[in-house]
């Protein structure tokens, strides 16, 4: 164990995700590490700043797709959070006073 990560690649990958803000908020478009790692790949990157390979065969994919799935889930509850909160805001009419 590595700083409650399976090993030192796994916590430095999931590092940069979680503490890069643009990484941060790519990783939460992606919905899995693998999709993160193709398209990382597809524009040039292949590695975190640290020299970690985002393919590395020690890497714990699982926890690192849990990572992002829940980075993902964050976004989409915010969302709705935001969205249901319009909505439940009422205003009280003054009495003697018709608003509509």
């Amino acid at each position: 164990m590595y700083n409650g990560w399976k090993n030192h690649a796994t916590w430095n990958v999931a590092l940069w995700i979680g503490n890069d803000e643009g990484m941060y908020e790519f990783a939460k478009e992606c919905g899995s590490y693998q999709v993160f790692v193709d398209t990382m790949r597809e524009v040039g990157h292949t590695e975190t700043p640290d020299k970690v390979a985002y393919n590395d065969s020690g890497l714990d994919v699982e926890r690192l797709d849990e990572l992002i799935r829940e980075l993902s889930d964050d976004e989409e509850s915010t969302e709705a959070e935001d969205e249901a909160g319009k909505f439940s805001h009422t205003e009280e009419c003054e009495e003697g006073h018709d608003y509509y």
